[in-house]
């Protein structure tokens, strides 16, 4: 079932036009799918959504960690602590885009040097990450505006990436939370 999100926006899965949002859409789950919302005319956002399939959360995260290594400034450690076998039901490849694009933003909100930890550990029947920096911590006024879209504190850089990480998460039924402190690091 997909819920969109962007309120006003015509919604299109492969190709076929649904209507305005917000719509709910109950598709056939075991064969991929593309959808595309489109607002005032220009692509809002596309997402391939593939089959829900059973994912093993370390080896998504030590994925993403080997990935990131090799980049990490030398004065980042990171630290990477998820107990085998944790598994989620979830379409991997969107889990991994949003998990990478926090990651992301959490090297990038170091620039002098810092820890990074990607911790998971089961909590009943689901999984929770934590993805944790060192870096400053977000400053009032962009924490109240976090996850919309085009909101930025980066020399470069469009502001969609966590607006993109939570629409990930929120497409598998998972939810993002963050937690700050001013001069000790995001959660």
């Amino acid at each position: 079932m997909l819920r969109s999100t962007p309120v006003g926006a015509i919604a299109a899965v492969d190709g076929v036009r649904l209507g305005p949002t917000p719509v709910l859409w109950d598709g056939e789950a075991a064969v991929p799918h593309e959808f595309t919302f489109v607002l005032a005319g220009h692509a809002l956002a596309r997402y391939r959504f593939a089959p829900i399939t059973g994912g093993v959360v370390h080896g998504r995260l030590v994925k993403i960690s080997d990935e990131v290594t090799p980049a990490l400034p030398p004065a980042i450690e990171l630290t990477v602590d998820v107990p085998l076998g944790l598994t989620v039901s979830v379409d991997r490849d969107q889990v991994e885009g949003a998990l990478g694009n926090l990651v992301t933003n959490a090297i990038e909100a170091m620039p002098s040097g810092g820890k990074l930890s990607l911790v998971a550990r089961h909590d009943g029947d689901v999984a929770r990450i934590a993805i944790a920096d060192t870096g400053p911590g977000i400053v009032p006024e962009v924490w109240e505006h976090l996850f919309e879209p085009l909101v930025t504190t980066k020399p470069v850089g469009l502001g969609l990436g966590l607006t993109t990480a939570r629409a990930l998460i929120d497409n598998q039924g998972g939810t993002i939370r963050c937690t700050t402190e001013a001069g000790k690091g995001t959660r």
